[in-house]
């Protein structure tokens, strides 16, 4: 069974097998969402998913938060931001952050229209 509805004035189509719902996607939508090189994931005001206090911190001061055995683990706790690769990465800020997600909500809505 094929069903059309629109989304955004994008007409898009969902296929119904059995139990099976498979629907398309909008290119041009998922690179801004998804895309680290092009999309709004790769904005410099959003935190660094990569580096992490876990492996950052001296060891001394991290000690206590990391696995039994002393293997330093991933903590989700991160102080950079996104700022390219191979360069000194500068400390996240909650106010850039939130201003570029404003902008980017904003866009994407009306890129959608």
């Amino acid at each position: 069974m094929l069903i059309l509805f629109l989304f955004m004035g994008l007409w898009l189509q969902l296929f119904l097998l059995k139990e099976l719902l498979l629907f398309g996607r909008d290119v041009e939508s998922s690179r801004q969402v998804w895309s680290s090189i092009n999309g709004y994931p790769g904005d410099y005001n959003y935190r660094e998913f990569y580096r992490d206090i876990g492996y950052d911190a001296p060891y001394d001061y991290i000690k206590p938060y990391i696995a039994c055995n002393g293997a330093r683990v991933p903590t989700g706790i991160k102080y950079y931001r996104i700022t390219g690769k191979n360069c000194e990465k500068d400390y996240y800020n909650v106010q850039w952050a939130q201003d570029s997600v404003e902008k980017q909500a904003g866009h994407f809505f009306d890129s959608g229209q």
